[in-house]
């Protein structure tokens, strides 16, 4: 779908807009005393994966605008649910580390990314294929998530035994 240059920069400031709007949003339901960080990160991982389907077939504006602001509000919730996660997860001290961790693998991602996915484009004359590998990223990223999450509530149930 064609746009023009003024319509693809709103559509950036709108994605932008709702990233922040949704880095706020997770950290403040993280700090809900009814919901966990690891669940509201394995539902915003969840929830992203539509959109990154569903934009290489848009083919009306105001699709790719709640697509793609969508997309932005629920990534900007899994930034926001990270160091929350990580210190009910391992504590308070261990925060420095463990987020330094997590930023070096982001940037890992980063680095790797966007090269991966413009081989595909230019190897197979395809931009949707761009977001196809990040949907299909998100998939696996999610699963991953969905086996932590239930790793986590098993030990967390079995902190609450009592030893006899």
């Amino acid at each position: 779908a064609g746009i023009s240059s003024g319509d693809a920069a709103f559509l950036i400031s709108a994605g932008g807009i709702s990233n922040t709007v949704g880095r706020f949003s997770g950290g403040w339901l993280s700090d809900q005393p009814w919901a966990h960080p690891m669940y509201l990160t394995l539902v915003a991982i969840s929830a992203a994966i539509l959109p990154s389907f569903i934009l290489p077939w848009c083919s009306q504006y105001w699709i790719f605008i709640l697509s793609f602001g969508f997309f932005g509000f629920v990534t900007g919730c899994q930034v926001g649910c990270t160091s929350p996660m990580l210190v009910k997860l391992l504590g308070l001290p261990c925060l420095t580390q463990a987020f330094g961790i997590m930023t070096a693998l982001r940037g890992i991602a980063a680095l790797v990314g966007p090269p991966t996915a413009g081989f595909l484009v230019d190897e197979f004359d395809d931009p949707g294929l761009a977001l196809d590998l990040c949907g299909a990223l998100m998939v696996a990223s999610s699963g991953i998530a969905c086996v932590a999450s239930v790793i986590n509530r098993v030990r967390e149930r079995r902190a609450e035994y009592l030893e006899i």
